[in-house]
Formats: C-alpha cells, structure tokens, sequence
C-alpha cells in the first residue's frame, strides 16, 4: 500500500526536538501498488518492458486522480510517502509458517 500524506514541516520537527505532541496529516491518501521487477517508460511511446531487477516500480492504478487532492500550497507543507507491504511469501501473516507455506492470509481480517 502506497500512502501519500500532506504534512505540517513545522509539527514534524517539534515532533522531532520532543516539543511538539503528536501529529497528524492534513490530508492523506492510501492507495494499493503493483510491484513489477520490470520498468515501461510511460513518457515515451514505448510498448515493452525492461528488466530493471534489483530496482523494483510500483505501478498506481489511476495515479492522477487518486492524488490530485494533494498538492502543496503552504511553504511549510511537505509530502510524506509511506510504502508498505504485508503478505505474501516475503511477509507470511503467521510467523510459524514457512515463507513457502499453504495458506493466504490470516483468519481474521485485517484490523
């Protein structure tokens, strides 16, 4: 999940100098990407792929509109970007299973 954020530069240095209590985003917005070990040039009328292993792309479905509420306005607004990940072989959701174990996710949900 790729999460994009419009943050207070101010706030997160206080944060960071221990004067400041904690803060949040001013606008945010989480998104689902696609990993590809492989890169196509979207600026160039290309139509097949490189490899680009070790580096990896993330591809965001609808990119434009699903960002368009974030764009800076205030000099002392910045963007934070979060990538995380979680499932799959690399990040097995019961840690007593191997990386190459049987199931999917946890019985549960996600919380």
């Amino acid at each position: 999940v790729l999460t994009v954020a419009i943050c207070s530069r101010s706030a997160i240095e206080a944060k960071k100098q221990g004067t400041g209590s904690a803060w949040s985003p001013l606008v945010k917005v989480a998104k689902p990407v696609f990993s590809s070990p492989t890169r196509i040039a979207v600026d160039s009328k290309e139509e097949f792929s490189r490899p680009s292993y070790p580096t990896i792309f993330f591809a965001v479905e609808d990119y434009d509109q699903a960002f368009q509420s974030l764009v800076l306005t205030d000099p002392d607004h910045c963007l934070c970007v979060l990538l995380s990940a979680r499932g799959g072989p690399a990040f097995p959701q019961d840690p007593t299973k191997s990386p190459q174990g049987e199931g999917g996710p946890a019985e549960g949900g996600e919380g």
